[in-house]
């Protein structure tokens, strides 16, 4: 509840195959017709972009409230929940008023319908909805001041109080997936247990909380190192020394025949010292000797391999 303008409650009205169409209900005490006017900022990736939709009057729901109803459509990421946030803007008589955020957690395995607070009588006044302007606090990290509606909880499992803004959350994250390097394209470095960036609290973000604060590339790369995480737990499991290539596969019998050849892209790797066999030739001669010449067709290796870790 807001001091007099609520949101209800937002459901799912359809999907048309990635679009996701919503409906919102916004409950307020009735003003003054004259020059009113209520309308829905929201966005799906923090605030980077958002959009405004005006919500529309519907009915009177008692001498003294009136319902509104706002609709929004948005494309959801098929592999991804979809996180809605939006705040509710009042514009009476030149006056202009906002609700504190909201926020929408949608997957296909979620309720259609979220029903939020239940509404509370007070009279919208501007000294009685609370505007932005005025409801600031300072993040614990950067020390700068942002509007209430900048402080999210990181994950479901921090308990301490919302004091770090987004912008703060998403650069700790983006900064923990490329392990500190802004132009680090390695897929094998980087962090994927990632911690709240509150000094005195442990908790690790799960993928759902990844996603909401960072951009779609950054969410692949960060899945990619989990990924290879895992391959790397499997016995004889080998990444392609191209970097150019995010293959991988099972090479038998390293000690013997140290030389793999990739199965995506041709590129030979000596398997003992990771590196492209080129690079290893006249520093390492022991492994060219152990290699077959008849591995020199790549074809004849494909039969012993396994190739599992093809993912870009």
């Amino acid at each position: 509840m807001d001091n007099g303008v609520s949101v209800e409650s937002i459901r799912v009205v359809s999907e048309i195959d990635d679009l996701v169409n919503l409906e919102g209900k916004i409950v307020m005490h009735k003003v003054t017709p004259v020059g009113k006017q209520v309308s829905v900022d929201y966005t799906t990736d923090l605030w980077e972009t958002y959009y405004n939709v005006l919500a529309k009057e519907s009915c009177s729901l008692s001498s003294d409230k009136d319902l509104y109803l706002f609709e929004v459509s948005t494309f959801k990421n098929p592999n991804a929940p979809l996180y809605l946030e939006f705040a509710v803007k009042c514009d009476i008589a030149g006056s202009v008023f906002w609700t504190n955020g909201y926020q929408f957690l949608y997957d296909e395995d979620s309720q259609k319908e979220f029903f939020f607070n239940e509404f509370q009588p007070s009279s919208p006044s501007p000294s009685s909805i609370s505007s932005p302007v005025d409801n600031e606090k300072e993040c614990i990290i950067c020390l700068e001041e942002f509007d209430c509606n900048e402080f999210v909880k990181v994950t479901d499992q921090c308990n301490h109080e919302n004091d770090i803004c987004k912008k703060c959350i998403r650069k700790h994250v983006k900064k923990e997936i490329l392990d500190n390097e802004e132009d680090n394209e390695l897929l094998n470095e980087g962090n994927f247990d990632i911690l709240c960036p509150d000094d005195d609290c442990r908790a690790v973000l799960k993928e759902q909380d990844v996603k909401k604060f960072v951009s779609e590339k950054m969410f692949n790369r960060y899945e990619q190192l989990k990924l290879n995480f895992t391959l790397s737990l499997i016995p004889n499991f080998y990444r392609c020394t191209n970097q150019d290539c995010y293959s991988g596969q099972i090479h038998e019998g390293e000690d013997t025949s140290p030389i793999m050849t990739c199965i995506a892209c041709k590129q030979k790797s000596c398997v003992v010292h990771n590196l492209p066999f080129d690079n290893i030739r006249f520093c390492c001669p022991e492994c060219e000797k152990l290699e077959p010449v008849s591995s020199l067709n790549p074809a004849n290796e494909a039969e012993g391999t396994e190739d599992i870790g093809g993912v870009n």
